[in-house]
């Protein structure tokens, strides 16, 4: 993928026809509405259709970082950081390009991409704003988490029950119920 480094039409033209960029916009699209973190520099794979399309497309894995949480196990919620000079960017619709990195040298290449080829960019920004208007502008989040904790609460037990709740990282460990809490009101 060394044409990233491209500019300008060049860069345009090589996206639209080597990128699946609807895929890789709705990828971004849905990391940024969801706050996914560690979307930004990894947690994904790249794959290209060798012998389809021969478009590079990105599927994501590790969704564990979304909604808010700095780390894991930590207290802090990342809801409103959008300045350059942050120590992280995690509301800003381009996180991933620089300057709004995660972390300083952490940047995505395929993001800074789109982000600097304004037809993608718009795009993105089209995207974003209509899973906005669909998820975080409406109660479908609240609504959302309050149909699935009633199912998935046994399974948050047994899983606490089996493993602890030790991690890596401080940080109070949280309830389902408090978490859920957290993320609607924080």
């Amino acid at each position: 993928m060394t044409n990233l480094g491209l500019t300008s039409t060049a860069l345009e033209t090589w996206l639209f026809d080597n990128v699946d960029l609807p895929m890789w916009i709705n990828w971004h699209a849905g990391s940024v509405i969801s706050q996914n973190i560690d979307a930004s520099n990894k947690n994904f794979y790249i794959y290209r259709d060798m012998l389809g399309s021969r478009e590079w497309s990105v599927l994501p894995w590790d969704l564990d970082l979304t909604f808010g949480p700095d780390a894991l196990n930590t207290n802090t919620i990342v809801y409103n950081r959008s300045v350059p000079s942050a120590p992280a960017c995690a509301s800003n619709p381009f996180i991933g390009a620089r300057p709004w990195q995660l972390h300083a040298n952490k940047f995505n290449r395929m993001i800074e991409a789109m982000a600097n080829t304004p037809r993608v960019r718009t795009m993105i920004a089209r995207r974003l704003r209509s899973l906005n208007d669909l998820f975080l502008a409406t109660s479908w989040f609240q609504n959302r988490m309050d149909a699935l904790a009633p199912v998935l609460t046994a399974n948050v037990n047994a899983d606490r029950a089996k493993w602890g709740t030790s991690a890596h990282f401080g940080g109070t460990t949280y309830s389902m119920a408090q978490s859920i809490t957290r993320i609607i009101n924080e």
